[in-house]
C-alpha cells in the first residue's frame, strides 16, 4: 500500500516497487489548501471510473495511476477497495485523489484537518 504523510500542511503519497511501476509515478503531494471535500464511500470512488489514462486496472481491484471519472482527472493508488479514501480538489492538476490505507491514524489525521472530525 502506499506510504502517506503529512509534512508542512502537504500530504504526501509514495509508492515503491510494483506499485509505482503499475501508476507511472513515485509520488503525488496534495496541498492541504486544495482540498475540497472527502468520499469515504469506497463504492462512490469506483463507481465513478471512465477510463484510465496512464497505469493499470487489475482484476477491477487494483488500481494505480491517473483515470477519467465524473470528478474529472484522477490518481488512484487503490489496492484494497474496502479501505479507500479519497480527496476531493480544487485548482489543482487532479481532482480526485484516492488511495488505499491501513494506517488509520493518518486517515483520522487528514480528516482533522479537513475538519471531518
Amino acid at each position: 500500500m502506499p506510504e502517506i504523510k503529512i509534512v508542512d500542511n502537504v500530504i504526501v503519497i509514495e509508492l515503491k516497487g510494483i506499485e509505482a511501476i503499475l501508476a507511472f509515478k513515485r509520488k503525488v503531494e496534495i496541498p492541504v489548501d486544495r482540498i475540497q471535500d472527502i468520499i469515504l464511500d469506497p463504492r462512490q470512488i469506483i463507481s465513478s471510473i471512465r477510463y484510465r489514462i496512464l497505469g493499470a486496472s487489475i482484476l477491477g481491484k487494483l488500481y494505480y495511476g491517473t483515470f477519467s471519472t465524473v470528478f474529472g482527472k484522477a490518481f488512484l493508488a487503490i489496492r484494497n477497495p474496502n479501505k479507500v479514501i479519497g480527496i476531493l480538489l480544487r485548482d489543482y492538476k487532479y481532482s480526485l485523489v484516492a488511495f488505499s490505507s491501513d494506517d488509520e491514524e493518518i486517515v483520522d489525521k487528514i480528516l482533522r484537518i479537513v475538519g471531518y472530525a
